[in-house]
């Protein structure tokens, strides 16, 4: 059995990912993953403790960033926009390339905006930014 090679920080936002949609005013507040210095996912709820007692203590804390992990962003985007429904699909192609397909449809008609990425975090942060900047989210 072939093993899965998506590793726990292909699954959220990257640091320059996470920083441009919180510039946008994405609310990241309630992640479930920052990101450390070096841009590793860490639980927050965990780090969080540790970091108060560490500071309670006196250690200097390095700084965390709040990220969005692929589920977080899949629930915020909005389901439909203007009959264009939302739309993802997972597709294998011949050349062994995986891509996640990301995008708002409507029946028998051109799509409002479409996506699509080897890894899906980089679909969804896409839609994301594009659904921001054009003030429909």
């Amino acid at each position: 059995m072939e093993q899965n090679k998506l590793k726990l920080e292909d699954c959220c936002l990257t640091m320059y990912q996470a920083k441009e949609l919180q510039e946008l005013g994405v609310d990241m507040s309630k992640s479930c993953l920052l990101l450390d210095c070096y841009g590793f996912p860490v639980i927050r709820d965990r780090i969080e403790r540790t970091l108060k007692q560490a500071k309670k203590m006196g250690f200097k804390v390095s700084e965390y960033i709040p990220t969005l992990t692929n589920t977080e962003m899949l629930e915020m985007l909005p389901k439909e926009i203007d009959g264009y429904k939302l739309t993802f699909v997972y597709d294998y192609f011949r050349n062994g390339d995986d891509k996640y397909y990301i995008g708002y449809l409507k029946t028998y008609s051109a799509p409002l905006k479409e996506l699509e990425s080897t890894l899906l975090r980089n679909s969804l942060f896409g839609m994301i930014k594009w659904l921001k900047i054009n003030k429909l989210m």
